[in-house]
C-alpha cells in the first residue's frame, strides 16, 4: 500500500447492480442492494457501464450520491427503479379527424318490417342542411416532434393521417367553430371524400313536354311523373313523386320512386346509389346499391351490385342479377314458364380489378427501367454535372412514388378480392313460394325447378361441387361450403 493510493483493495472492488433500458429506449433505470450501495467509486462504476452500453447520457452525480446515501441508512438499504438518466422522447403526431353534427349520409327509406311497405316521406338520415348549418367539425392533423435515445440516435416520428375531407361548392370555412358549414340550403353529399352542399331542382309537375330533359348537377326532386321517352340526369339522389313511364333516369346517388315504373320495355334506369320502387314492370334496372322493392319486378332485366329486396313481393319473367344476395316473396308463377334469379360478381368490381393488375404491370416494367438509368447515374456520378445529377435525382424520386403508389395499389387490390369472395358466400332466398320454370343461377352453377316448392327456400352454391343446392333454413352451413376460389378464378 503506497501513500498514494492508501486503499487500493476498496477502489477495485466490482459493485453488483443492475442497468436497465427501457423498451423504448429513453430512460435508463438503476438498482443494487447493500453491498453495492457500500462501494465507494460506485458512481465511478456505474458511468463505466454506461460507456459500455455506448450510452451517451450521464447521470447527475449530485442526485446520485444524495439518493445513494439516503438508502444507506434504510434498514433494509438498496435502490430500486432508480431514474438515472433520460433522453428526449419522441413526441407522437396528432392525427386529423371529422366529427359530423347529424347523420345526413343514410339514405335508406324507412320499412315496415311487418307490412313490407316502404316510408318514402321519411328516411333514415336527413341529407337536408339549412344555410349556416354547422356541417362537421374537422381536426387539423399536426405533426409530431422527433426524440432522441439514450444512445444518441434519432427517433423519428411518422407523418399524421390528414382527416382526408375536401370541399366543393355550397360549404365554407368557420374558424371559430373549427368546421365546415352550409352555404346555402340544399341537400348535403359526400363522394370521393368531398363534401358539398347542392341546391336541389325541384319540378312541381311531370316532367313531359312542359319541361323538356332535365340534366342538373345536384338532386333532383319530381312531384310529379316523369313521361315516357324523356331523359332525366342528375348527379346527385332523384326522387320521383309519381310514376316513370318509358324514361331514361340516371343519377349519381339515390333513386326513389314512390309511384313505380311501367316501362313498357323502353327506357333505362341507370343507378350509382340504392334503388326503392313500389314496382317494376317491363323495365331494364342497372344500379350499383341495393334495390328494395315492395310490390313485384314482373318481366324485367334488373342488374345490381348490391342485393335485390322484395320480402313481401314477388319476381315474375324476366332476369334479376345481383351480387349481395337475392330475398324475394314469390318467385315465378303459373303463366311465366321462366324467371331467372342470378347471383354473379359485380361486372364493375371485376373490371375495376382487372384494371389495377395491367396498371401494376406497367409501373413495375417503369419502376426496372427507371432502376436501370439510375445505376448508370450512379456509375458516373462523380462526373455528373448538376443537369446530370438533377435527373439523377428525378428518377429516384420517381421510382420512389411509383413503389408507394404500387402499395397503395396492392392494398386496394386485396380488397377488392376479398370483397368477391365475401360475396361468394351470399343466397338465394324464396320466403313463400317457388313456381316451376324458376332458374336459381349462382356465379358458374344453377338449377331449374320443375315442380312448386313451398319455402322458406334458400339456394345457395356448393363450391367445392360448383353446383346450386335448395334447402331450408335450418341447412344453411355454419360456414361456406369449400374453399373460395381465387378472385382470378
Amino acid at each position: 500500500m503506497s501513500e498514494a493510493d492508501p486503499n487500493p483493495a476498496v477502489d477495485t472492488v466490482a459493485a453488483k447492480f443492475e442497468i436497465k433500458v427501457t423498451d423504448d429506449r429513453v430512460r435508463v433505470f438503476f438498482s443494487c442492494d447493500a453491498e453495492a450501495l457500500g462501494c465507494p467509486n460506485l458512481y465511478d462504476q456505474v458511468l463505466e457501464r454506461l460507456k459500455l452500453l455506448r450510452i451517451v447520457y450521464k447521470p447527475n452525480k449530485g442526485v446520485f450520491d444524495a439518493v445513494s446515501a439516503k438508502a444507506r441508512t434504510m434498514e433494509h438499504p438498496s435502490i430500486t427503479n432508480l431514474p438515472l438518466v433520460s433522453a428526449a422522447a419522441a413526441v407522437p403526431p396528432t392525427d386529423g379527424c371529422i366529427e359530423w353534427s347529424r347523420n345526413y349520409f343514410d339514405t335508406h327509406y324507412r320499412v315496415d318490417p311487418k307490412t313490407g311497405e316502404i316510408d318514402f316521406k321519411n328516411r333514415v338520415g336527413d341529407p337536408t342542411a339549412s344555410q349556416g348549418e354547422l356541417l362537421v367539425k374537422v381536426t387539423r392533423p399536426k405533426p409530431g416532434t422527433p426524440g432522441m435515445d439514450v444512445y444518441g440516435s434519432s427517433l423519428p416520428v411518422r407523418a399524421p393521417i390528414n382527416a382526408n375531407l375536401s370541399t366543393g361548392k355550397g360549404v365554407q370555412w368557420d374558424e371559430e367553430a373549427g368546421g365546415f358549414r352550409a352555404a346555402c340550403s340544399g341537400r348535403v353529399s359526400l363522394h370521393d371524400n368531398q363534401l358539398q352542399v347542392d341546391p336541389v331542382l325541384r319540378i312541381s309537375g311531370d316532367v313531359g313536354g312542359a319541361t323538356g330533359n332535365i340534366h342538373h348537377i345536384g338532386p333532383v326532386l319530381i312531384e310529379g311523373d316523369v313521361e315516357a321517352g324523356f331523359v332525366v340526369e342528375a348527379t346527385g339522389d332523384v326522387e320521383v313523386h309519381g310514376m316513370i313511364y318509358g324514361a331514361t333516369v340516371k343519377c349519381g346517388g339515390n333513386l326513389a320512386i314512390a309511384g313505380g315504373v311501367n316501362a313498357n320495355n323502353q327506357g333505362l334506369l341507370d343507378v350509382q346509389g340504392d334503388l326503392h320502387a313500389k314496382f317494376f314492370l317491363n323495365a331494364t334496372v342497372r344500379s350499383h346499391g341495393n334495390v328494395i322493392v315492395q310490390k313485384e319486378i314482373y318481366r324485367c332485366h334488373v342488374e345490381t351490385g348490391g342485393a335485390v329486396l322484395i320480402p313481401k313481393g314477388r319476381i315474375v319473367g324476366g332476369e334479376v342479377v345481383a351480387t349481395r344476395g337475392i330475398t324475394v316473396w314469390e318467385a315465378g308463377s303459373v303463366s311465366d314458364s321462366i324467371t331467372i334469379l342470378n347471383l354473379r360478381a359485380d361486372a364493375s368490381v371485376v373490371a375495376e380489378l382487372q384494371k389495377i393488375k395491367a396498371t401494376m404491370e406497367d409501373a413495375q416494367e417503369q419502376v426496372q427501367a427507371l432502376r436501370r438509368t439510375l445505376r448508370d447515374f450512379q456509375k458516373q456520378a462523380a462526373l455528373l454535372g448538376p443537369a446530370g445529377k438533377k435527373k439523377m435525382d428525378d428518377a429516384d424520386k420517381e421510382v420512389r412514388r411509383l413503389e408507394d403508389w404500387m402499395v397503395g395499389q396492392v392494398r386496394r387490390s386485396q380488397t377488392i378480392t376479398r370483397q368477391i369472395e365475401g360475396d361468394q358466400v351470399a343466397v338465394i332466398q324464396v320466403i313463400e313460394r317457388v313456381h316451376p320454370g324458376v332458374w336459381f343461377k349462382i356465379h358458374h352453377g344453377d338449377f331449374r325447378t320443375e315442380v312448386e316448392m313451398l319455402g322458406p327456400i334458400f339456394a345457395r352454391l356448393n363450391r367445392t361441387k360448383g353446383v346450386v343446392t335448395l334447402g331450408g333454413e335450418d341447412e344453411l352451413p355454419a360456414v361456406d361450403e369449400g374453399a373460395a376460389p381465387s378472385a382470378a378464378a
